[in-house]
């Protein structure tokens, strides 16, 4: 039997036969073009290595839950200089290929006239693998307030090859003579063992300390517990409502809440449990007119053996130094 642009040829048989044959194989044989929707296999259009696959429960997985993943851990710098004065930030990120990362660091100051906004930098980034070249898929912003009263700006949004113990430019910028450097160097972690099945029920706890130095003073620890269990994500936070403004009768005019927040899922990945996280930390520098809430907020993945301490992130900015510190257990 023959196939050609669409037909079937059926020879040497008798008619009838070659009849019945011929409904058969006029059903088999039917090539008129499907007007369908492509299935799940179909190709679809590449997402551009130049943008940022937004965070969420739609991107927690950006390769198989079940291979081994590759991981790094970065350590960014930010340089920014006005004439002869250089002010250094520096924080860190652990990313792997199968989960996303942010960290930000930011001020909220107050401008002529009362009205607020935040200044700071901002980092989104996505790991993906050049042959054994880590690169970053990123989106960066940063901005300051002068000393003349106005906020300065740069950002950068592309793709670039991060050499493992090489510090690589990210981010290179100038606004009205005020310059921006960031760079980022990675450090390769063990790679990812695969998910673990879990039994139904499985829960664990996770034990976080956050330790917090600025302004020449000790080292102010907060601590905050997480159970986890399934896919919903557990939350942990610690706080005040402090006054932002206080008059000369010691009479608040507004206030603002400020504190810790852990919000992150788990499982488990051998012997250790895959956290994928999100930490914000915020507090008053003076309850003053031009009073400052100082934030930082990170986002991230990180692979903590159970029953250790693992340092989630660090950050250092303006004087301020920040530790994240996470140790799991299993639910007993």
């Amino acid at each position: 039997m023959a196939n050609s642009a669409g037909s079937c040829k059926v020879a040497g048989v008798s008619t009838n036969l070659r009849l019945a044959l011929a409904l058969l194989i006029a059903t088999a044989c039917n090539t008129t073009p499907s007007s369908e929707a492509p299935t799940s296999g179909s190709a679809s259009p590449a997402v551009p290595s130049s943008k940022v696959v937004p965070s969420g429960p739609a991107a927690s997985a950006l390769s198989s839950p079940t291979s081994a993943a590759r991981a790094f851990h970065y350590d960014l710098v930010l340089h920014t200089t006005d004439g002869k004065t250089t002010a250094r930030a520096a924080f860190s990120v652990d990313l792997s290929d199968t989960t996303l990362g942010s960290v930000s660091f930011a001020k909220n100051v107050s401008f002529v006239g009362g009205s607020r906004a935040d200044v700071g930098t901002k980092v989104k980034c996505r790991l993906t693998m050049q042959g054994d070249v880590p690169q970053l898929d990123v989106e960066a912003e940063t901005s300051v307030l002068d000393a003349t009263g106005k906020i300065r700006k740069a950002s950068s949004h592309g793709t670039t090859p991060t050499p493992v113990g090489t510090a690589t430019v990210l981010l290179e910028s100038s606004d009205g003579g005020m310059q921006f450097k960031l760079s980022a160097t990675p450090t390769a972690s063990a790679p990812l063992e695969p998910k673990a099945t879990e039994a139904p029920g499985a829960a664990y706890v996770v034990d976080v300390s956050i330790a917090h130095t600025g302004d020449g003073a000790a080292a102010a620890p907060t601590t905050l517990t997480l159970n986890l269990s399934g896919d919903a994500p557990a939350i942990a936070k610690a706080g005040a409502n402090v006054a932002l403004v206080v008059g000369d009768a010691g009479v608040s005019s507004a206030r603002q809440d400020v504190g810790s927040r852990m919000k992150a899922t788990g499982h488990a990945r051998g012997t250790s449990l895959d956290l994928d996280f999100d930490f914000e930390s915020s507090a008053i520098e003076s309850a003053t007119p031009s009073a400052r809430i100082r934030k930082m907020t990170a986002h991230g993945a990180l692979v903590a053996p159970f029953d250790k301490p693992t340092t989630a992130f660090t950050g250092e900015e303006d004087g301020h130094r920040y530790t994240v510190t996470v140790t799991p257990h299993r639910a007993k």
